[in-house]
């Protein structure tokens, strides 16, 4: 019996690699299947990891500014297969690089993320990916599209900085060079093809934009949060019609918007992609089960989630799939797993159930009765 286990993290309990490892030691201990653990992510954070575990890359790496003024430049990595360069934004303007204290949304900036693309460019690849989320900006990408060429400019013709509390003064875009020829060694290059991965459907504007959803939980104040929306709101004046509402267009704090409008880029399903990218479908087509799971099941996991997904692919290729996870919505409208297992049990409070040695104490029980289940029923 083949069973494969691809899992993503139970944010704020224990990692990817912590839970695999875990299920994958019970099942082994409790039976003698094969198991083949897969790393997956939905497009955001720990999307290059993904990839890097199931295909044969190549590691890049530059110098980029930081996303916010004050630190220094960084050295930046992203991963090449083929033509193609898969950058994470995560890992070149995530929050999480950035000090507490130092955090500032009305001055963050993509700008790097807009020099790791011309990196990409510079060394000649004609395909570009951009996995979105975790980043500290709200800036609606008019600091990578700076990078790429463009200028931002203010009523009276002079160009703005590339930061988040410029977006209310622009009035007009130009773009005096143009990003596609900044091939190797400078010479002309043929047209560079753009992708932007999502894990989530927010529109750029409104009650679920960019602005009053995602900049909260990067620091941003009530009055921060209301000139952001004023400033995108302004922004998407210059986007070509129906950019802004576009699910997925407030991604990474607006990035997703501006590379759709002024770069072409077209905007894809992060998992999706991901799950192509390691190839997935491959790797169940002999498989009898895939466990699969997340922190907490409920009816977003069919919306676009990395474990709803990996369920879509487990029954289109006729096989089992079993959700885990620390707690289950149950009074919602849930994906079909064959079966979801709650780890935690209810009596615990959350804070003690959240802790990494005992969520994977409950998730290793958990799978320990799942495989003595299966093989009372295959007796």
């Amino acid at each position: 019996m083949k069973i494969v286990v691809a899992i993503d993290k139970f944010k704020g309990s224990a990692t990817q690699e912590m839970i695999a490892d875990t299920v994958s030691a019970a099942i082994n201990e409790n039976s003698k299947c094969k198991v083949l653990t897969v790393r997956v992510a939905d497009g955001g954070e720990g999307t290059l990891e993904a990839v890097a575990h199931a295909r044969k890359v190549e590691w890049q790496e530059c110098e980029v500014a930081a996303p916010v003024e004050g630190l220094p430049r960084m050295r930046a990595k992203y991963i090449s297969l083929g033509d193609r360069a898969l950058i994470e934004t995560a890992k070149i303007v995530g929050l999480t690089l950035i000090p507490q204290k130092k955090r500032n949304i009305m001055r963050s900036s993509t700008l790097a993320v807009g020099e790791a693309m011309c990196d990409a460019i510079s060394k000649g690849f004609r395909r570009i990916i951009l996995s979105l989320g975790g980043s500290c900006t709200c800036d609606g990408g008019i600091g990578a599209l700076s990078a790429l060429g463009f200028e931002f400019l203010d009523d009276s013709g002079r160009a703005l900085e590339p930061v988040a509390e410029s977006l209310n003064h622009i009035k007009s875009v130009r773009n005096p060079r143009k990003p596609v020829n900044l091939g190797k060694n400078g010479l002309k290059a043929a047209p560079v093809e753009v992708g932007v991965l999502s894990d989530v459907e927010n529109p750029l504007l409104g009650p679920r934009g960019a602005a009053r959803i995602f900049a909260p939980q990067k620091g941003a104040s009530p009055e921060e949060v209301e000139k952001l929306e004023e400033g995108l709101q302004n922004f998407s004046k210059l986007m070509p019609d129906g950019v802004a509402e576009r699910p997925g267009a407030g991604a990474a704090g607006g990035i997703a918007a501006g590379l759709m409008a002024f770069m072409g880029a077209e905007i894809k399903s992060g998992a999706q992609c991901v799950l192509e990218m390691t190839g997935f479908r491959e790797l169940i087509s002999d498989a009898d089960l895939v466990i699969t799971g997340e922190g907490r099941i409920d009816a977003q996991t069919g919306m676009g989630k990395i474990a709803g997904e990996i369920l879509k692919e487990s029954h289109a290729a006729g096989v089992k799939c079993v959700g885990l996870c620390g707690a289950a919505k149950f009074d919602e409208e849930l994906p079909p797993f064959d079966a979801i297992i709650p780890v935690s049990p209810a009596h615990i409070p959350l804070d003690e159930a959240m802790r990494p040695e005992e969520t994977l104490q409950n998730i290793r029980a958990a799978v320990k009765d799942l495989m003595i289940n299966m093989g009372r029923a295959a007796e």
